[in-house]
């Protein structure tokens, strides 16, 4: 679970460093996720797909990592909205948004492997970016 949490936070925080609107953040991960299952690096949240799986007994132990790799997720997910749009009033509920695209879309691509569903997470992310040039602008 570390592993693979420092991996993604290293690739969104460099993807965010590197945006220069929320909108191009939002494009690089969905195409950069694209990129990854063309070449086969992508199979799906590693941590839903773990959680998923766990048991009662077995999601106790695991609790306190997981909740901390979704907070950590989240906290990006409002810094790159702060960062482009200089408020933090929306961060929360966008970083919120967020996860339920990208979670959704990542799922449905693990159980199927179809890329239409990680097309339509490039899609969600764009209506997100533009909900939020809309509110903030």
């Amino acid at each position: 679970l570390e592993f693979k949490a420092k991996a993604l936070f290293s690739m969104l925080e460099a993807l965010l460093e590197r945006s220069q609107s929320f909108d191009e953040y939002l494009g690089s991960w969905a195409n950069t996720l694209i990129l990854l299952a063309r070449r086969g690096e992508f199979f799906g949240c590693p941590f839903t797909a773990f959680s998923s799986e766990l048991d009662a007994e077995e999601r106790t132990f695991f609790e306190t990592k997981l909740r901390a790799v979704e907070s950590e997720w989240l906290a990006i997910q409002e810094r790159a909205f702060v960062k482009h749009y200089r408020q933090t009033a929306a961060a929360k509920r966008m970083a919120e948004k967020i996860l339920i695209a990208h979670t959704g879309c990542v799922m449905l691509y693990r159980a199927s492997r179809d890329m239409k569903y990680l097309k339509q997470l490039k899609a969600g992310f764009a209506e997100i970016a533009a909900e939020a040039d809309a509110a903030c602008g």
